[in-house]
């Protein structure tokens, strides 16, 4: 690599140079530590690293004056600071020029717009520019990305998981090295408010960078152990884009956990974070994210009003409770062509979401057809609310409502007309079949030791589809009522 990368003209060399140049600084920079080589061989590859040519190695550049580029611009700017924290090549001008690129697509909460705003790049970019930081970076936008991490740190709490996890919602999501870039962002939260001599605030960060680590080493000790959040056979890649194959994202759950520990102070004693206290809360982002978030002791809502239907579908589409199975309930939507491999055809979209019978015929607010308010909401010491409507055929509305407590979930619906809540049942996880029962008023899924119970005051109806997502198979069944629906939902672990 070190040999090839600097020389130009070679046919699919260039191509992620972006991502590796910080990689291979890093391994020089380590085994000279490590003592493992001798001067002279370190030296030899420091001097090959040290004929790059930024214009002419990388894929993404900005042009001067800098326009907004997508974030293969962040990775390069941090594989050039690298070489400059290493001694090897100062290139501060391009760095310049690509950070001010990037900072383009920061919005007014300090969340990343990469195009179609995935969660998974928004995090990922945001710890890039904490990368630059930690690698010495001194020039002119230095107090600009202080100032951009340090506003959106307090809402990184409050979009984590009561299972450690990273928001869903668009490509790369559900893979394990989500939580890899939720424990950089707690690690580097910890460590500048410790500096600061914020010790409370440093505490909390560090709880929440370990509770995405224990996600990931949930997933680690299984036998295989697998890069996405499903048990189907690694070959099978549902859940996966083209992309996204498993030798490919587990070098990145080493790359970004390598990271995090770049910016780790275990000095720092852990306390609790919002995900793993019994706080309540509520907490929207901009609209260019579109997401609700809702929390109350151990239950968590997130909810998407704009959903990209590539990936997702619109309406709840994550009811978490601490430590039960993520998937038991549902952790992320389904799309109903979604850019990942599912091995069947979804005949529809699945999220927790409302519906209204029109000329006979079932219409739910699944997708761009459906316009969503933006949600109102509240917190109270023990509960969260928040509340929406939603315009279907552009001449019927829906009002909805969801309260989270920790006694469960309450999910609402009316119209004028028939109404409905669409319902998701897990069926399957890649290897292992759920244990499903229903009644009009009433459906169980029985899963690694927990129940999911959804009751009704209207009636379940199954509807005879099966659809698949990143974290397996799921049942669809309405709950339905004349003009006003109410599910209740709750999980528990089995005695």
């Amino acid at each position: 690599c070190i040999t090839q990368i600097p020389q130009q003209n070679i046919p699919f060399i260039n191509k992620g140079n972006d991502f590796s140049v910080r990689e291979i600084v890093f391994a020089i920079v380590e085994l000279e530590k490590s003592g493992i080589y001798d001067k002279e061989t370190t030296q030899r590859w420091r001097d090959a690293m040290a004929l790059i040519v930024p214009e002419k190695c990388y894929s993404v550049i900005a042009p001067t004056p800098p326009t907004a580029v997508n974030n293969w611009g962040a990775f390069n700017a941090v594989s050039e600071q690298a070489r400059k924290w290493a001694s090897i090549a100062d290139t501060t001008p391009y760095i310049e020029n690509q950070i001010e690129s990037q900072l383009l697509s920061f919005d007014e909460a300090g969340m990343y717009r990469d195009p179609n705003e995935p969660m998974v790049y928004d995090l990922v970019t945001r710890n890039l520019m904490a990368a630059m930081l930690y690698l010495g970076y001194e020039g002119r936008w230095k107090q600009r990305l202080e100032s951009i991490l340090e506003s959106v740190a307090d809402k990184e709490f409050l979009m984590q998981s009561v299972n450690g996890e990273l928001p869903y919602g668009g490509r790369s999501n559900s893979f394990i090295h989500n939580e890899a870039h939720m424990a950089i962002c707690f690690e580097y939260i910890a460590s500048a408010r410790k500096k600061r001599g914020d010790t409370v605030g440093a505490s909390k960060a560090k709880a929440a960078a370990n509770l995405a680590l224990e996600n990931i080493k949930l997933w680690l000790r299984q036998n295989p152990d697998h890069h996405i959040k499903n048990y189907y056979p690694i070959e099978s890649k549902i859940g996966c884009e083209k992309y996204a194959y498993y030798d490919k994202y587990m070098v990145t759950v080493a790359s970004f956990l390598y990271l995090a520990y770049l910016f780790c102070d275990d000095s720092i004693e852990p306390s609790n974070c919002p995900a793993s206290d019994t706080s309540a809360y509520s907490w929207t982002t901009t609209g260019h994210f579109h997401k609700l978030f809702l929390k109350a002791d151990s239950y968590f809502v997130e909810m998407d009003w704009n959903a990209d239907p590539h990936y997702d579908a619109s309406g709840i589409g994550r009811i978490q409770r601490r430590d039960a199975p993520s998937a038991i309930c549902l952790s992320l939507p389904v799309s109903k062509k979604p850019s990942y491999s599912t091995g069947k055809e979804n005949p529809t979209g699945l999220s927790i979401c409302a519906g209204i019978k029109i000329d006979g015929k079932w219409a739910f607010a699944l997708d761009k057809d459906a316009i969503y308010s933006i949600p109102t909401h509240h917190a109270a010491s023990d509960n969260a609310h928040a509340k929406w409507e939603c315009s279907i055929a552009q001449e019927h509305t829906i009002r909805q409502q969801c309260r989270v407590s920790s006694n469960g979930i309450s999910i609402s619906a009316c119209s004028n007309a028939e109404t409905a809540i669409m319902i998701p049942v897990f069926q399957f996880d890649g290897a292992n079949r759920t244990k499903t029962s229903h009644s009009e008023k009433e459906i169980s899924v029985v899963y690694r030791g927990w129940i999911c119970r959804y009751t009704t005051n209207g009636k379940f109806e199954d509807i005879g589809q099966t659809c698949v997502n990143r974290n397996g198979e799921y049942q669809v069944f309405h709950a339905a009522n004349d003009k006003s629906v109410e599910v209740k939902v709750t999980i528990d672990r089995l005695e």
